[in-house]
């Protein structure tokens, strides 16, 4: 007959908390189910956690729901209104949607953003150039007047 080993319970193994960065390397392997599992991961340990919006935003859009990037974009710029490249994506967003008057709202936010805030805040991305998203942004601008006048 053995007698019990009495001692410490066994802990569970302890992971990592999810952090911004890994749900943006989850995307950027194409990952997007799982980036999007890792902000809503970090969001619920800090709801004000403006990056883990903007992830879930850009990869919600990446997914083609631009319906479900919308709520989590505007969010990160609430928390963070210095944050031109989440008023980009909420603008194309709503542009995806058909929605002429955000869309355009969100498009001259960005230019705005951009006027105001370095380089640094806005292009997250080496593969985003900031003329790219000032030009896009013209462009769309340009093309959204026409379609709200023909409406």
């Amino acid at each position: 007959r053995s007698t019990p080993v009495v001692g410490q319970p066994k802990q569970a193994p302890r992971h990592p908390r999810p952090t911004p960065a890994d749900a943006m390397q989850a995307a950027d392997r194409g990952e997007l189910d799982l980036a999007v599992e890792i902000a809503q991961d970090v969001l619920a340990e800090d709801p004000l956690n403006s990056q883990a919006h903007f992830i879930r935003g850009v990869a919600e859009l990446a997914r083609d729901d631009a319906r479900a990037a919308v709520e989590p974009l505007r969010r990160a710029l609430y928390i963070d209104p210095n944050l031109g490249l989440a008023a980009f994506k909420l603008a194309c967003a709503h542009d995806a949607l058909g929605e002429v008057g955000p869309a355009q709202r969100a498009y001259e936010r960005t230019l705005r953003t951009m006027d105001h805030s370095g380089a640094e805040q806005t292009a997250r991305s080496d593969q985003l150039d900031l003329l790219d998203i000032a030009t896009a942004c013209h462009t769309r601008l340009k093309a959204l007047a026409g379609e709200s006048h023909t409406r």
